[in-house]
């Protein structure tokens, strides 16, 4: 799910956990842990999105992930509905 920290910790305004049971109920095969940073949504503003302003942070790595898992769920999408 999403979570901030602070103060030395790690918080989860949504609930920790909840997102494993959604998982498992529905089959989703990937779940990813957005970090909420003010700097997302100023760096969005400024017209310089986060992954961009800094490509190797924790945010771009989460964004690379899910970018992986949805061309990775894509293909055997593909695979399954292709006549080939």
């Amino acid at each position: 799910m999403s979570h901030f920290d602070a103060d030395g910790k790690s918080h989860y305004p949504f609930g920790k956990g909840l997102g494993s049971e959604v998982v498992k109920q529905f089959g989703i095969p990937n779940l990813f842990d957005f970090p909420i940073r003010p700097t997302l949504s100023a760096s969005g503003d400024r017209g310089v999105p986060e992954v961009v302003a800094d490509p190797l942070g924790e945010v771009s790595k989460t964004f690379q992930e899910l970018g992986i898992c949805v061309v990775q769920q894509c293909a055997k999408i593909h695979q399954q509905v292709s006549p080939w």
